[in-house]
């Protein structure tokens, strides 16, 4: 075999490998984007159990966002120069634990104070996560690389939240809670089998972090993202509740509807991480 055949073997094998390890930091991008979404499919039964209004239970929502988007950029600045396999099975063990606390909680000021544990844990994670995709493969790749976790959260969304909001009428919401920290135990075990040491870049202090808020670009990029973010997500919340006239509260036509959105959403990202790598992210965006 010629040194380009052998070359371009060893580049195949280690693709294949990449992709691997990218399969399983996907999932635990799923299993945190499930976690995030299923609580809007089995509010109702969330409400009722606890015997409190659905606003109220709404707001173990609420208590995931917020300790998701507070801790997501401190714990960035503050792992950023750690081993990241260790990194992510640390906010693993946080989201595991935060679901299990959720789960069997026996009211909801209990689930509340677990949801914030699992929304930290995830937080911890995902930067993580994304950050190790984009280690383990090559530049010209990295689109697709990001394009992997993306799919894996947004699969949530068609496959996660509905499948946890069909099993709630088979079973309960507390199962379904379970089930994600099975998911979580289950890709920590991954990570710890097939991610070792990985190449770290040099470290970005906070500081130099925040100052990219300084570019006003930057900041009508945030502005008009979390506009489209707290629209969509605003009614998503309560989607049960949105369509109970139509649904008439059948768990399993609700989830029928949600997936139907999150295979778009799947769509997307596929096609933006591809996109992005071809024409850049400059025309993808606009």
């Amino acid at each position: 075999m010629t040194n380009s055949g052998t070359s371009a073997v060893a580049a195949a094998g280690r693709t294949a490998r990449a992709d691997r390890r990218l399969v399983i930091l996907a999932c635990g991008m799923f299993a945190i984007g499930t976690d995030s979404f299923v609580i809007a499919g089995i509010l109702p039964r969330i409400a009722q159990d606890f015997d409190v209004g659905v606003g109220m239970a709404g707001q173990l929502i609420t208590a995931y966002a917020l300790s998701y988007a507070l801790i997501t950029p401190v714990a960035a600045a503050l792992t950023s120069g750690l081993a990241r396999e260790r990194v992510l099975l640390a906010g693993l063990l946080i989201f595991v634990l935060g679901n299990l606390g959720t789960a069997f909680a026996p009211d909801i000021y209990s689930a509340l104070l677990g949801r914030v544990a699992s929304g930290a844990g995830a937080a911890v994670f995902a930067p993580a996560a994304s950050a190790t995709a984009l280690a383990l493969t090559d530049p010209s790749r990295r689109g697709q690389a990001l394009a992997y976790m993306m799919v894996g959260l947004s699969s949530a969304t068609a496959l996660g939240a509905p499948l946890g909001t069909a099993l709630s009428e088979v079973f309960d919401w507390r199962s379904v809670i379970v089930l994600i920290a099975c998911l979580g135990a289950l890709v920590a075990l991954g990570i710890s089998v097939s991610i070792r040491t990985i190449a770290l870049p040099k470290a970005i202090a906070m500081q130099d972090r925040m100052r990219t808020l300084g570019d006003a670009r930057v900041v009508g990029a945030l502005f008009a993202t979390f506009l489209v973010l707290a629209g969509l997500y605003t009614v998503y919340s309560y989607v049960s509740v949105v369509f109970r006239p139509a649904t008439r509260g059948d768990g399993t036509a609700l989830a029928m509807l949600l997936s139907i959105w999150g295979f778009g959403a799947v769509a997307g990202s596929l096609a933006a991480g591809r996109l992005t790598d071809r024409y850049g992210s400059r025309a993808i965006i606009n």
